[in-house]
């Protein structure tokens, strides 16, 4: 297959999956195990542009938090957003200290591939189990402190299970915390 198709294949993966409470980076990753391996630089440079595309999306969202940053409700859904950020990132390097292993490459591959699968299968069951949980029951629209606490914990969770997703983690963890689905998603 040439180089251009495996990679238009492969960035069409990206895409979908980037919107998809699924791991992106595991299907990509396992996409280029059937086409054709590409370098990490190639990794970076596709998954830059899903979030170039998470941004467009998200654009009138973004802008409104840029123009408004001043006013109370915009200092304080940017302060648990950095939170969040702030707590994933000390886990993250806290799980490295302490040898828990947070990219692929420190898994064996044929592990790794059982490991994106059943994370797929687990974060699905889980989505099937708290969507009926939450069947009929209103969410707020807010996220409270207590959420952008366990968004921080499921960035955490995310990174030190590969083959996760980390926006299917998120949002599962914001949404049993009582948070609606487009605040879930959008925090996340």
């Amino acid at each position: 297959m040439p180089d251009w198709i495996a990679v238009i294949i492969l960035g069409i993966i990206e895409g979908i999956t980037e919107f998809l409470p699924v791991s992106s980076t595991g299907h990509l990753q396992l996409a280029e195990r059937w086409l054709k391996p590409q370098s990490e630089l190639f990794d970076i440079v596709v998954q830059c542009g899903a979030v170039l595309a998470v941004l467009l999306v998200f654009q009138k969202r973004v802008r409104g938090l840029a123009q408004e940053w001043k006013s109370p409700a915009t200092r304080d859904y940017l302060a648990k957003l950095f939170v969040a950020f702030a707590l994933t990132i000390v886990g993250v390097l806290a799980a490295e200290k302490l040898g828990v292993k947070v990219r692929k490459e420190d898994v064996a591959e044929n592990a790794w591939a059982v490991r994106v699968a059943l994370a797929t299968l687990i974060g699905g069951v889980l989505f099937l189990i708290v969507e009926g949980w939450l069947r009929n029951k209103p969410g707020r629209d807010g996220i409270s402190w207590a959420a952008a606490l366990a968004v921080g914990v499921a960035q955490i969770i995310a990174a030190t299970y590969s083959g996760s997703s980390r926006s299917g983690t998120t949002i599962l963890f914001a949404l049993m915390l009582g948070v609606a689905r487009p605040a879930a998603t959008e925090f996340s």
